[in-house]
Order: structure tokens, then C-alpha cells, then sequence
């Protein structure tokens, strides 16, 4: 039988997070079995966590099976199931909790075909150990049972060391979200698109932050390259708050001139704005002399200018943003592509950036 790891990975996942709220053992296989988790023969763990875990994935393999070559209906490949699926999650998640092994099912006892009295083993608790498996595994006959007795396993392992620390499953799946986060934008920069591009993700984070922190905010995106059209707009992104503007925009993803600054920083002062963000993107490669003197000049006449690449304002922006999401990004970009009329090249490059990351479907 061929073990659908994705399944058992989810299943896996499943498990911890109920083991980690257990308070106590909950199945009558678990006070079995737990003299196996509880004792020192970290092989026999991995065995018996990998059998639980092939029998919650698929209720047809037999439970005592270790190699798919044994001769019994229900035979599946137990090594490869525990290095691809638990030796990592342990790794992960669980502190080296079961054993810390990287191929546990080299080691003697697990290259038999399957669980046998037979077996050749120490005698002793070595002896005992086999025995117990051999007697109560095949008592687990639906994939129910060996899910409970799979939660109760990773319970006791909490018990096993006074210093094993469950990892948060919560902060792992944040961090996790944030990566797959950061990937996507990354992968959205490889093409410009004549700046629609780069607007459109720092208008998507803007929008995020606007809604997850900054209470009474708006976050308008105008068409690229069309600043200054309509007597509403202030920046290529504009933020308001209580329909007063808290901040402009000016987002350059090309080489630009003393004379692009100043102009950007002048539009907003003629209209009795006093902060702009000045945002370089990854093909601005040449810079202007005295760019950064620009800061100290406004400064003096009441205005804010940051001139800020634009891969520190993405750090800024996600930083201060709890709970942005991958499919947060895409949903505000795709609106934004929409309302601040984005090629229709752009919009194509977006969904299809978008399904390569699992994004959407």
C-alpha cells in the first residue's frame, strides 16, 4: 500500500494540536502503549508513532507491517513514511522528543518485515517492549482508534523530559503564513510591469495596515504614471485618515532625478500636505548626487521626506501588519489592479504568480 503523506502529515498536525490541549490519557491503548513512549528504547517509538499514524491515514494497512515487500495484505513501507513525515515534524515541533534520529528505521529492530514475536531481540525490557506492540497494535482496527491512541502517544511525550517544550502551533503557522507572505512578494517583483507592479503591493500592504491597525484610514492607489491627473490626488498612493491626508506616496521603479523629488515633494505642499514617502524600486539602479540631502532641506521648511528603498518599507510595512496573509495581498491587489484601471497584462501576471504559490486555485 502506498501511504498518502500529505494525508498523514495533515493527520499528524491534527494530532499535536489535540495532544498538546490533553490533560490527561484518554484511551485505554494509550495507558497500554504509553510504556513504550515512557521507556528507553527510541526505536520502538518511531515504530509504534509510525504505525499509529499509517493506520489514522488509511484504515486498510496492517498495523504491524514495516516493509511494503512483507507478504500480508495491507503492507506498506513504514521507513519511508516515518523519515518523510515524523522525523521532520519531530524536528519541528516536538524537541527530538521521540528520539532525535534522523533514519530511525535503519537501527535493528524496525528492518524486519513486520512486528513478530519472532523477532531476534534483547531479552528483558527490549523483549517486553516487542511483546506489548505485537499484542495491543492489532487491537486498533479503525482509523478512529488509532487516531485517539496517536493523540495520547504525543501527549506522553510532553512527560518523557522535564525539559521538552512544545513549540506554539499558532506562532509556527504565523510564521509560516509570513514567509509564504514574503515569497509571494518577492516573486511578484520580478516584473515591473511600468510600475504598476510595485504599487500595486505597497498598496496592498498599506491597505492591510489601514485596516488591521490604523482605525479611520483610506488607502487610494491612482493609476501609475498618470500623477497629478485629477486635483484629488496628492501621491501615487495616498493615505487618509478622518478624510484628511495622513501621508503621500511616490513609488519609482526606474532611474529617477533630483528634479522627480522635488517635484513629488512640491505637489504635496501645494496642497498643505506635509509627508511623503519617496520609494525606490529594485530597477532604480542609478542615483541621483545629494539624493539623501533632500531630507535635511524639506526638513527645514516643515515637510517630511523619506526617501526609502523599497524592500525596507515591505519589511516596515509586514512588520507592523499582525495579521496579513497571502490572500490578503492577492484580494487587495487584484481590487486595486481594478480600481486604479492596471493593465490587463498586470492583472494576468498577478493570478498567475498567485497559482504558482498555491495561492488560488
Amino acid at each position: 500500500m502506498n501511504i498518502d503523506k500529505k494525508i498523514a502529515n495533515e493527520n499528524l498536525m491534527i494530532a499535536y494540536k489535540k495532544a498538546i490541549r490533553r490533560k490527561a490519557l484518554q484511551t485505554e491503548n494509550g495507558k497500554v502503549l504509553g510504556f513504550i513512549i515512557t521507556g528507553d528504547h527510541k526505536t520502538y517509538r518511531y515504530i509504534l508513532i509510525t504505525a499509529l499514524l499509517a493506520k489514522s491515514t488509511d484504515r486498510n494497512v496492517d498495523i504491524l507491517s514495516l516493509q511494503a515487500g512483507n507478504d500480508v495484505k495491507g503492507s506498506y513501507d513504514a521507513r519511508s513514511l516515518c523519515h518523510d513525515v515524523i522525523v521532520p515534524f519531530e524536528r519541528k515541533f516536538l524537541k527530538n522528543a521521540i528520539g532525535g534520529s534522523n533514519e530511525p528505521f535503519l537501527n535493528k529492530p524496525a528492518r524486519f518485515k513486520s512486528l513478530s514475536m519472532s523477532n531476534a531481540v534483547r531479552k528483558g525490557k527490549d523483549k517486553q517492549m516487542l511483546e506489548i506492540l505485537c499484542l495491543n497494535l492489532p487491537n486498533i482496527k479503525k482509523s478512529e482508534d488509532a487516531m485517539e491512541t496517536l493523540i495520547d502517544c504525543l501527549f506522553l511525550l510532553s512527560s518523557r523530559k522535564e525539559d521538552i517544550t512544545y513549540v506554539d502551533i499558532d506562532t509556527y503557522e504565523s510564521r509560516n503564513e509570513l514567509l509564504k507572505s514574503l515569497t509571494f512578494i518577492q516573486e511578484l517583483q520580478k516584473k515591473s510591469s511600468e510600475g504598476e507592479i510595485p504599487v500595486a503591493i505597497i498598496g496592498s500592504l498599506l491597505a492591510n495596515l489601514s485596516s488591521d491597525t490604523l482605525s479611520n484610514c483610506k488607502v487610494i492607489v491612482h493609476p501609475v504614471n498618470q500623477s497629478g491627473a485629477s486635483s484629488k490626488e496628492f501621491s501615487d498612493i495616498d493615505v487618509f485618515q478622518n478624510d484628511k491626508l495622513l501621508f503621500g506616496n511616490e513609488i519609482k521603479d526606474k532611474n529617477f532625478s533630483i528634479n522627480d523629488v522635488t517635484h513629488a515633494c512640491e505637489k504635496l505642499m501645494k496642497k498643505n500636505a506635509n509627508k511623503l514617502n519617496f520609494i525606490y524600486g529594485i530597477n532604480a539602479l542609478n542615483f541621483p548626487n545629494d539624493l539623501y540631502k533632500q531630507t535635511s532641506h524639506y526638513k527645514n521648511e516643515g515637510f517630511i521626506l523619506n526617501i526609502i528603498n523599497i524592500q525596507e518599507y515591505i519589511s516596515w510595512l509586514v512588520t507592523l501588519t499582525e495579521n496579513l496573509t497571502c490572500r490578503k495581498i492577492f484580494d487587495q491587489i487584484m481590487q486595486i489592479s481594478t480600481e486604479a484601471r492596471f493593465k490587463e497584462e498586470t492583472k494576468r501576471y498577478v493570478l498567475e504568480t498567485a497559482k504558482k504559490n498555491s495561492i488560488i486555485n
